[in-house]
Formats: C-alpha cells, structure tokens, sequence
C-alpha cells in the first residue's frame, strides 16, 4: 500500500521553513497539518500492524477513542485541497483497522468496544465519534457501505435512551451500556442529535429529525445554563457535574445549526449563537486554561457549521490563535510532535492538532 512519504517530506521540509508566525492562509496551514500529520505516523504509528500508539515511547495500543480521532485527523487531511491517491488510502486503512476494536454481539448492532482487539465495557461515546466519521467518510471515498456501518451504531445508541420516567430529569443517552456508571451526558446525547441529522440529510427520514429535537431539547433542558453554555452530565440522583467543556459546547452549536438549517426555527440558531458567544468569552486563551486540545478541535471545527449558516470571522479567527499560539509554544520542532500540560506526547493531542491545521486549511 501507497502511503504519504513523498508529499508529507517535501511538506515537512516547508513547515519546517516556515515563520512561526499565525497562519496568514490556507497553504500555511495545509503545510502544519501535514507536518504534524507526518508526525503522528512517524512515531505513533505501527505499520505493521496498523495500529496506533496511545502515547509517544509506549508499546501500549491506542484505545478506540483516541483511535477515532486519528481517524478524524486521517479523514481531515484526505479532505484539503488537492489531497487524493495516497491521502484516500490511508483513510481507507483507516476504516480497515477499525475492525481491531469490533465487538459484535449477538442480537445487537455492529459496535466497538474500547479496547484494541474488541473487549472492555461498550462507550457510547466512543461510538458515536467513530460513526460521526464514517458519514464524513462516506461523502470523502464516495462509499456508501460506510453510512450502512453508522445507521447501525445510531440503532445501538438509541438503545442507550433513558426511558425511566423515575429519574431525575428522565430521558438522554447513558454514557456507558451496564455497569455502575449510568450518567447521561451532553457528549452522548448531543452528539446523537449530530449523528441523526447527518444521517437526516442523506435521507430525509422523519425519525432521524425527530430524534435530533428530543436530543437537543433535553440536553438544553437538564444540562443547560443561564449563560448558554452546557454543562457536562447527569447522575441518577440529580447531581449535575457542571464542567463546561469545549467540545460539549462545540456539539450543542453544530446541533444548533443544522436544526435550524433542517426546520427553519429561529430558536436554534439563536441558541447555537448565544453557546458559541459564550465559549470563545470562556474560551480567550485555552493554552493557558488547559483546555484539552481534543476537546478544542471538536468544539473549533462544529463552530464552523454555524459559520456557514452565520459567518462570523471570530469563529475562524478563534482556531487559527489557538492554531498558531500551539505551533510556537506546544511543539517540539525536531519530532513534530506537540506537548501539552507537560505530558509526554499522545495520539490525541497529536490528532487534534492534525484536525486544526487540516481544518483551517480547507
């Protein structure tokens, strides 16, 4: 199989070059993700068995979470200008590997476990990250397979609905399937509501839209500020855990959005505006905040689908601050590899800075 030698050296060579200035355009930008990119495959990467790394001089196999974000961070390099041939083939490879994390089950949808070779308790999360990138996927290498894999992770996720009308604020999507934990978090229900209106503009079916609505509501509902931001998750017992990360934030925006886009109602977009006003005022300097850099990516590129209904030049002028403040200060100029928190480089801080530059640049 081809990889990205070629094109990644000559790229790495001009980043190298390059002032560590804040990125003045889109081929600044294309040459940092592909040097970071380089990066992550040099040195967190296994060939052989492609497989990933968690972290940067450990044997340990990445688990499906930060598995899905090189997945993520593969599908946004394949998506910038110009990007085909081998950039297509390692998303591929991509996918392929995912079945290292498969756990079928009998009378169950297809899902993923988090642990390479398919054990460990079923994250609907994780899942939800993985399906989330096999729609982009799909519209990438033109597969339509890929959409089939990601209806079937939706049917799991709806199994994980609260239907207990007993609980606390009944209703969202549990973070684990059994066990002890039985939180109902934004990052599983919001991103389902993202997931079904992916799945919603492909085929329009009412389900999927409706879906999105009861998602939406609910997570504004129980886990929702004065201030418009979300907070993080809910217990069985009412206790709210108020942690107000980035990419919870960056869901909600991007539901927001695309609700508006697929029904018309003023109030999402209103509310998408007033979550994403009031991130980046929380949000002014994430390096120093230590906000992790995966949440950051996540929250940077679904502020971009309100971009597109409302553009709005703080939105990318946020993620190329951010882009560049990490490139001068969080990067070892001789690996390409980035540090954060003092903590030895990791797959998903690696991947999250690929997705930033990819994302600028396209």
């Amino acid at each position: 199989m081809r990889h990205l030698a070629a094109l990644l050296l000559a790229a790495l060579l001009c980043a190298v070059a390059a002032s560590p200035a804040a990125p003045s355009g889109r081929s600044v930008a294309k040459d940092r993700a592909l040097d970071a990119y380089a990066a992550m495959q040099r040195y967190l990467y296994s060939p052989q068995t492609h497989s990933y790394a968690g972290s940067y001089g450990l044997q340990a196999r990445a688990q499906a979470w930060p598995f899905s974000q090189a997945l993520w961070a593969t599908l946004d390099v394949a998506s910038m200008p110009a990007m085909r041939g081998d950039a297509h083939e390692d998303l591929l490879e991509r996918i392929r590997s995912l079945a290292a994390y498969s756990h079928p089950e009998p009378g169950l949808p297809s899902e993923f476990a988090p642990l390479y070779g398919g054990s460990g308790r079923v994250y609907y999360d994780d899942n939800l990250w993985i399906a989330l990138g096999l729609v982009e996927s799909a519209r990438v290498t033109g597969d339509q397979k890929l959409l089939a894999s990601a209806r079937h992770i939706f049917e799991l996720v709806g199994d994980g609905w609260d239907t207990d009308e007993t609980h606390p604020c009944p209703g969202g999507v549990f973070w684990t399937r059994g066990g002890a934990n039985h939180d109902r978090n934004t990052v599983t229900t919001a991103n389902s509501a993202l997931l079904a209106l992916d799945l919603y503009a492909r085929d329009h079916s009412p389900a999927y839209l409706a879906w999105a609505e009861m998602a939406y509501d609910w997570t504004r509902r129980c886990l929702g500020t004065p201030s418009g931001l979300v907070r993080d998750h809910i217990d069985l017992r009412g206790n709210i855990d108020a942690s107000t990360w980035s990419y919870n934030q960056g869901a909600m925006v991007a539901a927001g959005a695309r609700l508006y886009r697929a029904t018309g109602e003023k109030r999402y977009l209103q509310e998408a505006t007033r979550t994403a006003t009031a991130a980046l005022r929380a949000l002014r300097d994430p390096l120093a905040l230590g906000e992790p850099p995966f949440f950051l990516a996540i929250f940077y590129r679904d502020l971009l689908e309100l971009d597109r209904v409302v553009p709005d030049a703080r939105y990318r002028n946020a993620m190329a601050a951010f882009a560049s403040e990490a490139w001068t200060k969080a990067r070892d100029p001789k690996t390409g590899l980035f540090h954060f928190g003092g903590r030895r480089p990791t797959l998903l801080d690696q991947a999250a800075m690929v997705e930033i530059y990819a994302t600028l640049a396209s």
